[in-house]
């Protein structure tokens, strides 16, 4: 029940993360972004760790892999999202799925189905007319566009790491995450210091307190909350239950920024997405 539970709160945080990280995001440097991103959620996710008892640290190698393609994953959705409508971007987010499910046909020799070649061919034809573009490679003239398939290829990694490291160690969830929020924040740390750009992460938290706490704390609680998920509920079917933050994320633009959804678009995504865990 409280994997359930836990799921219900990823969705609804999943949704507003993508509003927080677009008020975050726009006109500020990608890598200070994702930095306070991280560390923010982080910080909130540590006092929890000091309650949990490990047996062993045999995941340690998981996390620290994970956080690092995480990072990669975020600073590429978090430039997209500040480039592009928040209901263009959202549901190209999902080809994550698809990504995962070739991963799983590729190294878990999973079936590939017509049901699942269907699925396919529909995410991909809804993301073609959520905005009118007239073929697929028109739709990747967008840089925001490339960097969000770009990011969807790392999440699928990195549920896949997830995935293994829970199924093999059972790892506590808050110190999992909490290692991986800190490997990630040092990656952008680093990063930002050889740029020279480190006054960035001080210019964006004093430009945009509120919602870098905003950003912060949602980011930590709705990683932690898929955690704890995918101990009892297998990631193939937590990560597509999770698109049904996709509807609220757009309604929520609507409201925010204005903007103008082709629900039917939507709607194919999130039928194809399903298709392929037919």
């Amino acid at each position: 029940m409280f994997a359930w539970l836990a799921l219900f709160g990823r969705i609804v945080l999943l949704a507003y993360e993508r509003i927080f990280v677009k008020k975050l995001g726009t006109k500020a440097n990608p890598l200070a972004a994702a930095f306070l991103f991280f560390f923010i959620g982080a910080v909130c996710l540590l006092p929890f760790a000091f309650f949990e008892t490990v047996e062993s640290w045999s995941f340690l190698g998981y996390a620290v892999l994970s956080g690092f393609l995480i990072s990669l994953a975020d600073v590429l959705y978090i430039y997209a999202l500040s480039k592009e409508k928040v209901s263009l971007i959202a549901p190209l987010y999902n080809l994550n799925i698809v990504f995962l499910l070739f991963l799983a046909v590729l190294f878990a020799h999973d079936s590939f189905s017509f049901a699942k070649l269907s699925g396919v061919l529909l995410v991909f034809f809804g993301a073609t007319t959520l905005h009118k573009f007239p073929s697929l490679s028109k739709m990747f003239d967008s840089s925001a566009v490339k960097a969000i398939v770009l990011s969807a290829l790392f999440f699928a990694f990195v549920r896949t790491v997830d995935a293994v490291a829970f199924k093999s160690f059972s790892p506590p969830a808050i110190i999992y995450a909490a290692v991986m929020y800190s490997v990630a924040s040092v990656v952008y740390f680093v990063s930002l210091f050889f740029l020279g750009k480190l006054v960035e992460i001080k210019k964006l938290f004093y430009e945009k307190p509120v919602v870098s706490f905003q950003c912060g704390f949602v980011n930590g609680f709705s990683y932690l909350f898929l955690l704890f998920a995918i101990k009892e509920i297998e990631v193939s079917l937590a990560e597509p239950l999770a698109m049904l933050s996709l509807p609220l994320t757009i309604f929520l633009a609507t409201h925010e920024f204005g903007e103008k959804p082709n629900w039917l678009a939507v709607a194919i995504i999130l039928v194809g997405t399903w298709l392929l865990f037919l």
